[in-house]
Formats: C-alpha cells, sequence, structure tokens
C-alpha cells in the first residue's frame, strides 16, 4: 500500500512538471495588423499560397498579392489578364493559382498560361462559393447550383451529383487528412469518401455555421454552443469547451497543430486542458468589433497564420520571446536571479516583486517599490528601492530602512559588493554608502567631472568592483576609496549604463555604445550595418560565451566566434542578430533605472526587462527558420514604363536607365530579409542593399544582360540559386554594327579624300614654287646676260685694245693678258650659269651635295671631317636640302678655317618625327657674344639661323673657350609638309 502511494505521488510530481515545462514551453503569438492605409485588401473571402511563396487574396475589389513587403493589386497573374476584378475564392494548385468570380466562372493561372472556365465548359451556373484542391491535384468547384469536378485533361467540368438537391447551393468544401471530401450545401453536410463515388448525408447544421479541418478532422458548429467532430468512418464526437462557443463563432487551424478561435473577445488562442476541454489560453482584442471578424484563414510554409478580416488582414507568428505573464497594472520592470534557480521580477517604485515559476509569477508579500537587485550567493539576495533595504534567505526576509536624511523621494540606483564582502549602496542623489546591519556609512570621494553618484556597479568575477558614472567616466571601488581608471568615455559610451567582466578584459556599455577595455586601451564595439550598439543598459554572457546585449532596437546576439575575432582584430566589424518588436518585445528599456535591464538565469536562460514587459529566451532552443525564401524578379522600370520582368525580354532602343524590382517571399519577419544582387558585367561584386527591393543602373549601352538576385530570411538561410533576369537592350540606328561600319566606312573616305586634296595642293604649292623659280631664274639670266656679260665682254674688248699696244714680252703685258684668259673663263662659266638658270638642273642629292663639299676642302682638313647621314635623307625636299645643305656648308667651313680642330663631325638624321642636324668639332671654340650676334659685317651666322627659322625649326650654338663648338638645329616633321 505504501509502494502504491508513492507510486502515485511520483505520478503527481511528474504531471505536475510536466504541466509546469508545458506552460513555461507552450508558444505564445505575436500579431501584425495591415489595412487599406497599408495598402491591404479588406473582406477577402479568399487567401492562398502559391508555389513561390506569395501570398494571394481575393476580393469582390480585385486580386491582391503580398510578398512580405507590399500588398499589390492585379489586373493581370503572370502576364494573363483577369477576366472580371469581381472575385471571391482564390486557391493553390500544383503550377499556379485558381481563382472563381462574383458572377460565375473560375481561371486558371499558369506562368505558361491562362485558362478560363464557364457554363459551356460544364461549370455550374452562379456564383462560385468553394473552391478546393484534392489530394490527386483534382480542382473543385461549388456553386450556387452545383459542385463540379474538373478534368483537367479535356478542359471539361463534370457536375457530382448526390447532394439530395436539384439546386445545391454551395458553400463550403474541404478535403480532410483522411481524403474525404467535405461538402456543406444548403445548411447541410454531406461527405465524399476516398474510394468512392457518391457522397452521403452526414448532419444537418445550423444556418450559417462554419465548418473547418483541425487536426485532420471536420469540426462544426452543431447548435446549443457545442463543437462536434466528424469523421467519414466514425461516430461524431462532442469536443466541450469552456469559451462558450457559438454559432457566430469560427474554429480554425493554427501552427504547430493549435487551434483557434474567433469568438465574441477576439481572436483567441485555445489549448486542450487535462479535461478535454478547450480553454482560451491567448486572446487579441477585437471582439465584438465587426470589422475585426474572421473570414479567412492560411498556415504559411513557414507556419505563420494568415487571417482576413473585415478591416484587413492579420498575421500570428509565434514568438521567439518568452513573455512572463505578470498583472497588467504593473510597469517599469526590473528582472534579476533571486534564492537558488529562480529568478525575481521587481514592477516599479510602486508595484511588487514577483517570484517566476511555470504559471507565471508568484508575488512575494511585503515587498514593494524595488529599483535595484543584488544576489551575493544563491541563499542571499539584496532589494533596494525608496522604502528601504531587504535582504531575502532560505529563512526569510529582513528590512531596514534607508539613511535618515535621504526620505522616500529618492530610489536605489543599485547594490554590490566589494570583495571582502562589504555591501555598497548607489542613493540616487545622495551618492554611494556602505551598508552593514543597518549602519549606513556614506563614501566621501571626490569623482571629477561630475555626480559620485554611480549609476550602474559590479562585483566582478576578478574581485574587482567597478562603478559607472555618467559623462563616460569609470571607477574602481578600493579599500582606499574610489579610483578613477576611466574619463575618456564619453564620446564612445557615453553615461555607463551597464558592465561586466569578459574575458580578461571589461565590457562597459552606455547610451552611445560599447568599448571593451583591456590592458588600459578601449576598442569600441563597431557593428556591422550600424555605427554603435547604442543605448546599452544590459549586458550578459551565456553558455555558450555569446554575448547578450539590450537597448532600445532590441535584444541583440553576438556569437562568441565574433568576438574572438574582434579581440585578435581591432577593426572587426561584428555580425549581430537582434530579437525586437517582430518577435515579441515590448516597451522602452531602462536608459537611467532600473538597471540592468538584462540578466542570465542560473538555467542559462536570457532575462530582459522593458518598461511594460519581462520576457526571456533560450539561447540553445531558438526557434529558427529553415526554410530559405524563394527569390522572384517582379518588374523592370524604363523611361518607357513599369514591364513584367520576363526571361529574354527586349528593350527599347536608347534605354540607358533600368530599375528592377525583385522580392523574396519570406513572410515571418521580413522586415530581415537581406538581398545581394548583381548586373552581370557591371557589377564587380554583389551588391548589398539595406532595406532596398530594386536595384537600379544608368548608362548601359545596347546589349545583352543578366540580374542575379539572391536572399536570405531573417536567420540568415540564404536561397544560393536565387533568381536571374535576362534582358536584351535592343540598339538604336546609330548603334547598330551596320550603321557603325557605314561611319567608318564614311569617315575612311573622307579622310582618304582629305589626303588627295592634301597632296593636290602640295602639288599645286610645289609647282607655283617651281614656278617663280623658273621665273627668277630667267630673270636672273636675263640680267646676267644683259649686264655683267655684256659689260664684261666690253671690258674685255677694252683689255684687248690695250693690249696690242703694248709691248711684246713685257711682264705687263703677260700679266694683262693672263687676266683677260681669267676673263673669258668667268665669261665662259658665267654663260653656262644663264644656260643653267634657264632649264630645271637635275639638282643632286644632299649627301652628294654634302660629300662633294668635304672634298672640295684643303686636303689637311678633309682628313679630319666625319660625314654622320641617317634616316630618309634622301626623301627631303629640294627647297629644304638647300636650305639644309647650305646651313650644314657655312658650320663645316667655319669649322675647318676657324677651329683648328682635330677632329670635325657632319650629321644629319631624317625621320618621321623630324630633322636634326649637327657639325660639332674639338677645336678652340668661340666666344659667346660672338656665337649669339655673329661678326660685325658677316653674316654667316646670321643666315643659318634665318634659314632655319624659316623651315620651322630652331638652331642653337654651344661652345667653350678651348673645348670645342657644336652648331645643332631640329625641324619638326609638322613644318616639312
Amino acid at each position: 500500500m505504501l509502494v502504491r502511494r508513492f507510486v502515485l505521488f511520483g505520478l503527481v510530481i511528474l504531471w505536475m512538471l510536466a504541466t509546469t515545462g508545458s506552460a513555461i514551453a507552450a508558444p505564445s503569438f505575436e500579431r501584425r495588423i495591415w489595412t487599406r492605409a497599408d495598402g491591404a485588401p479588406q473582406s477577402a473571402y479568399g487567401i492562398a499560397q502559391d508555389r513561390d511563396g506569395m501570398l494571394w487574396f481575393a476580393t469582390v475589389a480585385g486580386l491582391y498579392s503580398f510578398d512580405g513587403a507590399h500588398f499589390t493589386r492585379h489586373e493581370t497573374v503572370y502576364g494573363h489578364r483577369l477576366p472580371s476584378n469581381n472575385l471571391v475564392m482564390v486557391v493553390a494548385t500544383r503550377d499556379g493559382i485558381a481563382v472563381g468570380y462574383q458572377f460565375g466562372g473560375v481561371s486558371e493561372f499558369t506562368r505558361g498560361g491562362a485558362r478560363h472556365y464557364t457554363r459551356a465548359d460544364g461549370l455550374p451556373a452562379g456564383a462560385i462559393g468553394a473552391l478546393a484542391v484534392g489530394p490527386d491535384n483534382v480542382l473543385y468547384a461549388g456553386a450556387s447550383t452545383g459542385l463540379a469536378r474538373l478534368d483537367a485533361g479535356r478542359g471539361k467540368w463534370t457536375v457530382m451529383d448526390g447532394l439530395h438537391a436539384p439546386q445545391s447551393y454551395i458553400l463550403w468544401t474541404r478535403f480532410d487528412a483522411g481524403g474525404t471530401l467535405w461538402v456543406v450545401s444548403n445548411s447541410n453536410l454531406y461527405a465524399m469518401a476516398k474510394g468512392t463515388a457518391r457522397f452521403r448525408h452526414v448532419a444537418a447544421l445550423p444556418q450559417n455555421a462554419a465548418p473547418t479541418i483541425v487536426g485532420g478532422k471536420l469540426s462544426v458548429y452543431t447548435g446549443n454552443g457545442q463543437l462536434t467532430r466528424f469523421s467519414s468512418s466514425a461516430v461524431p464526437t462532442a469536443w466541450p469547451n469552456t469559451v462558450g462557443y457559438g454559432r457566430d463563432h469560427m474554429l480554425f487551424e493554427g501552427p504547430d497543430d493549435t487551434v483557434w478561435a474567433w469568438l465574441s473577445q477576439g481572436t483567441t488562442l485555445l489549448r486542450t486542458g487535462a479535461d478535454g476541454a478547450l480553454h482560451a489560453a491567448q486572446t487579441f482584442d477585437g471582439g465584438g468589433l465587426p470589422g475585426r471578424m474572421v473570414a479567412r484563414t492560411l498556415v504559411d510554409r513557414e507556419n505563420n497564420l494568415w487571417v482576413t478580416t473585415l478591416d484587413g488582414v492579420e498575421r500570428y507568428r509565434v514568438r521567439r520571446l518568452n513573455e512572463v505573464p505578470l498583472p497588467a497594472t504593473a510597469l517599469g520592470f526590473l528582472a534579476g536571479p533571486g534564492l537558488g534557480d529562480a529568478m525575481l521580477v521587481a514592477s516599479g517604485a510602486d508595484g511588487g516583486v514577483y517570484r517566476i515559476g511555470g504559471g507565471g509569477g508568484e508575488r512575494l508579500p511585503g515587498l514593494t517599490g524595488v529599483t535595484a537587485m543584488y544576489r551575493e550567493h544563491a541563499g542571499s539576495v539584496w532589494l533596494g528601492g525608496p522604502d528601504g533595504m531587504f535582504h531575502l534567505t532560505p529563512a526569510g526576509t529582513a528590512s531596514w530602512p534607508l539613511p535618515a536624511h535621504v526620505g522616500k523621494d529618492f530610489e536605489v540606483q543599485g547594490i554590490t559588493a566589494d570583495k571582502a564582502g562589504k555591501l555598497w549602496v548607489s542613493i540616487v542623489r545622495h551618492g554611494l554608502f556602505q551598508f552593514a546591519n543597518g549602519t549606513w556609512t556614506k563614501l566621501d570621494a571626490a569623482i571629477p567631472d561630475g555626480d559620485a553618484t554611480p549609476v550602474s556597479m559590479l562585483a566582478g568575477a576578478s574581485g574587482r568592483t567597478w562603478l559607472g558614472f555618467t559623462n563616460g567616466r569609470l571607477g574602481e571601488l578600493t579599500a582606499g576609496g574610489v579610483r578613477v581608471t576611466a574619463t575618456g568615455l564619453a564620446g564612445t559610451v557615453g553615461n555607463i549604463l551597464c558592465l561586466l567582466e569578459h574575458g580578461d578584459g571589461l565590457l562597459v556599455g552606455g547610451d552611445r555604445g560599447v568599448v571593451w577595455l583591456h590592458d588600459g586601451a578601449a576598442r569600441p564595439l563597431v557593428p556591422e550595418h550600424m555605427p554603435a550598439f547604442l543605448g546599452i543598459s544590459g549586458m550578459g554572457t551565456d553558455r555558450r560565451g555569446d554575448l547578450w546585449l539590450h537597448g532600445p532596437d532590441g535584444l541583440f546576439r553576438v556569437a562568441a566566434e565574433a568576438l574572438d575575432r574582434f579581440r585578435a582584430d581591432a577593426g572587426y566589424r561584428l555580425p549581430w542578430e537582434v530579437f525586437s518588436f517582430e518577435d515579441g518585445l515590448r516597451g522602452q528599456v531602462a536608459q537611467i533605472r532600473p538597471l540592468p535591464s538584462l540578466s542570465v538565469a542560473t538555467d542559462g536562460k536570457v532575462f530582459y526587462a522593458t518598461a511594460s514587459q519581462v520576457g526571456w529566451i533560450d539561447p540553445a532552443a531558438i526557434r529558427r527558420n529553415p526554410r530559405p525564401p524563394t527569390v522572384l524578379v517582379q518588374s523592370l522600370r524604363t523611361r518607357g514604363g513599369n514591364w513584367n520582368a520576363v526571361q529574354g525580354m527586349t528593350l527599347a532602343p536608347g534605354t540607358t536607365g533600368i530599375e528592377i524590382h525583385y522580392a523574396a517571399t519570406a513572410l515571418s519577419i521580413p522586415e530581415r530579409v537581406r538581398f545581394r544582387y548583381r548586373l552581370v558585367g557591371v557589377d564587380q561584386e554583389w551588391q548589398e542593399p539595406q532595406a532596398e527591393r530594386a536595384a537600379r543602373y544608368t548608362n548601359l549601352g545596347p546589349g545583352d544582360y543578366r540580374f542575379q538576385v539572391l536572399a536570405a530570411n531573417e536567420d540568415g538561410v540564404w536561397n544560393e540559386k536565387g533568381a536571374t533576369l535576362d534582358f536584351h537592350i535592343a540598339p538604336t540606328v546609330w548603334q547598330t554594327a551596320w550603321f557603325r561600319g557605314t561611319v567608318i566606312f564614311a569617315i575612311v573616305s573622307l579622310l582618304f579624300a582629305l589626303y588627295r586634296w592634301r597632296i593636290a595642293a602640295a602639288a599645286r604649292r610645289a609647282a607655283e614654287k617651281t614656278a617663280a623659280r623658273t621665273e627668277e631664274r630667267e630673270r636672273i639670266a636675263r640680267t646676267l646676260h644683259d649686264n655683267l656679260l655684256q659689260g664684261v665682254q666690253g671690258l674685255v674688248l677694252s683689255c684687248h685694245a690695250v693690249l696690242m699696244r703694248m709691248p711684246k714680252g713685257t711682264p705687263e703685258e703677260k700679266a694683262l693678258d693672263k687676266a683677260l684668259a681669267r676673263a673669258d673663263l668667268v665669261i665662259e662659266e658665267t654663260r653656262d650659269e644663264v644656260m643653267n638658270l634657264r632649264r630645271e638642273a637635275v639638282q643632286p642629292s644632299l649627301a652628294a651635295r654634302l660629300a662633294h663639299a668635304v672634298d672640295g676642302l684643303d686636303p689637311a682638313v678633309k682628313r679630319r671631317v666625319e660625314l654622320a647621314l641617317s634616316g630618309c635623307v634622301d626623301l627631303l625636299g629640294d627647297e629644304i636640302a638647300d636650305e639644309l645643305y647650305f646651313v650644314l656648308h657655312e658650320a663645316l667651313v667655319n669649322s675647318a678655317t676657324h677651329s683648328g680642330a682635330a677632329r670635325i663631325v657632319v650629321s644629319l638624321h631624317a625621320s618621321a618625327s623630324g630633322v636634326e642636324g649637327a657639325v660639332a668639332d674639338d677645336g678652340c671654340g668661340i666666344d659667346a657674344g660672338l656665337a649669339q650676334a655673329g661678326r660685325p659685317g658677316h653674316w654667316g651666322l646670321v643666315g643659318m639661323r634665318e634659314r632655319i627659322a624659316r623651315l620651322g625649326g630652331t638652331l642653337r650654338i654651344d661652345s667653350e673657350a678651348g673645348r670645342g663648338c657644336t652648331v645643332s638645329f631640329s625641324v619638326p616633321a609638322a613644318n616639312l609638309l
């Protein structure tokens, strides 16, 4: 008998533990509401999710879709036009969606096409009141005149009989888990079991009773507050409830096999109690408001519950953060470890203190107004507030008032202990006190640059006691008082709100950020995609070593691996994960007191507190979304308009700027979806936008392009395949290959014509110069003939007359005879020159003329001359060659005559860039002034400069006394044409 009692007692304990555990672990839900102001549809009586994850809503005002970020009203589906915008039903099919219309007809849309069915295809007449897709992917449609089944191969509908009415008004139809087809027609319930061909009547229903499939079975209100569960093979069973379920209410299934209902109180999560009855577990406001009445529901592929109402759309998602149930009137929470493994929650200056248990919070008697906590060890917890100090031990609670001069208008800011075990209390506006056995001793410490009251205090595992003050001042409590260890943290931390020893350093958090102090150096924790972790008033590490931070933007988690890398690399930006209002966190986190706003329980759970909520998260069991989002490229916008994204689409000629819109159907927390995109050949690296769902490009040219986009859900699960869009920008006429070829041919032809014109012009100028030169030569020849020759011949005749009268053989006669012979030679040479001037003589080459000039020198000088010619000297024009010859000849003669050089080098080089020449000797040199101005009455140097200047070149003379002289010149090629 005693054994049985122990067994029974053990079973009771196990049941209590199980129910307590389930109460703690049972999921709660967070609601998000979209209304018309957000673009959401109203009164959607059809909701479906296609295989891409897109939500579709059917309303009498049109068909809407939702990709997690935007509601869009559609005139087309997958590019195919809707016959009508007056819709009442939508369901997902294997390859797309099907919709039913208010005035009859069904359309089936896929990306490959659309098919519209009417009475001509065998579809029953009247409004489509129900659509369902069977286990065999066959489409069923219920209208106001009957139910039909689609034969997709023939494109025909077959009316199904056995509904016991000539005009069956089909209000609802659905398949259960066993494959039975359930139909409500004219307030009667029918069933067609799997494998049969006829319906059987199951039950008569109250008018407007709304059936549903819950847990794989049909459940419906059958009257007198009774819910009844039906199956095709079993006897109907009652499903008791304590929520007063009635005809106007609606039961439906939610995520994780939960049961929900629309009740008079509002949308309500139900749980089955130990008595087998349905009980309300979590109720959301909206009861009694017709606009919040549930119309249709859907559980999406990420396990979110979607509800359409008369006012809009609602989403219910399992919270990742678990809320501690506390009195609705409690505010301003502080959470911290209590005795043993318990957690304590204090509620503001006038609230109570609660010990957190499996079923919620148990209020501790005699404790109010607690604003600070300090757990000394598992058997000792200190609490403080304006009502005094409280000491909790397993033996009970002891209390003491604050110092008499403080009064009840000031709160306890913080409590801690030093390594000697002395208790220290920070009191607002009064400073730091030591407390022992009811005795208060104020520490008179002068803290520079501000208030001496610590805002935050920490008794670290290192044995050191840290004090954080305003304006970034950090101190350490020592035997001699407070030693200020840092005063320069105002810019990076601001007011110090929390402290945490981490590794061999100290983390300091405040309203401007968090820094890590190590070996006297302060290094800010810089997160990815943010300038800093702002307003951090609570910090802690879990059992994995991950760092948790609590601030106004939510609860941040930084992985231990990231912290290790940060300690090794000062420039490393920390990746992070945030839990915020999307996860169920509500209320403003404390920025002055009560502090800290985060605490880690002995079992590893992380507790947080705000002004209106206390919650926790188990780092070892965070609810994750393993499904990568489906990525869609939706549309492409250009100057010419907005176009549906179609693979291989061609954009109009002249398109240079585009805007590509994309989406990812991650519906749990779409605000945290991350994207990467690139335009192949344009982007060198993947682009990572922030909150943008569009990519913009400018200055694009014609050609083929590929746009790629990837996405990750809120838990960083990436769809690595992503989506692509291949498109082509057509060229304008002037961008086509044939046009460019034509332009190139025209340019080449024009250049050739210009070249021919240039050659012809040069030839004309050469002919004109030749004619002018010929005319000048003829004039000179005439002048020589008429003046010089005639005069010399007259003079010779006169001299001959004199010679004839002179005695023969005298020296005078011989001299005159020799002079006359010389005069005859001059006359002959002059006559030859006249003859040369009257005809175009064949001009020797420049090289030959220079060689001839060298040969004409005195043999002693000739041996000292070197001639160096290179390049295309022989291709120079006659006029240019003449000018260059005279310059080189003049310089050569000057060197040979005046320098006394042992070596003279005459060089000339002609190339495509121009002509360069020089005469260099190693003689006595020439005076600088003489080289610049020349000798009075001598025009050799002047003539050389004039000739080179006439060719558009430059001439310079370089000389030093006793070290030779170099005459050099250069003429650009452009001046040689």
